[in-house]
């Protein structure tokens, strides 16, 4: 687990109400993913504000969605929308135009 400075100090610039719009794994995720070189960490999720928060940070390269991880190991299975790239591009596109 992270340190809670480090958590806080990532929080920092967003608004006060960002914290508590993670789980708790989601947002040490993302703290330790924006804190490495972008090539060798990327992050997954089924959660909006998660790639919001990429796009945001002008990260969104990072983010993958489930159905691109399978992709790459040659699996396809039906997946709910929320693990479809799709979902990843329209949360990320939301963070660079600053959306809420």
């Amino acid at each position: 687990m992270r340190p809670a400075p480090q958590l806080d100090l990532f929080c920092k610039p967003f608004d006060p109400s960002f914290k508590d719009r993670f789980d708790p794994g989601e947002l040490e995720s993302l703290t330790h993913a924006c804190s490495t070189d972008p090539d060798t960490c990327r992050i997954s999720s089924g959660d909006g504000i998660v790639y919001k928060t990429l796009g945001r940070l002008k990260r969104g390269e990072q983010g993958v969605s489930l159905e691109e991880l399978l992709a790459e190991i040659g699996m396809q299975k039906s997946l709910k929308p929320m693990f479809r790239r799709g979902f990843r591009d329209h949360y990320t596109r939301m963070g660079l135009l600053g959306l809420a």
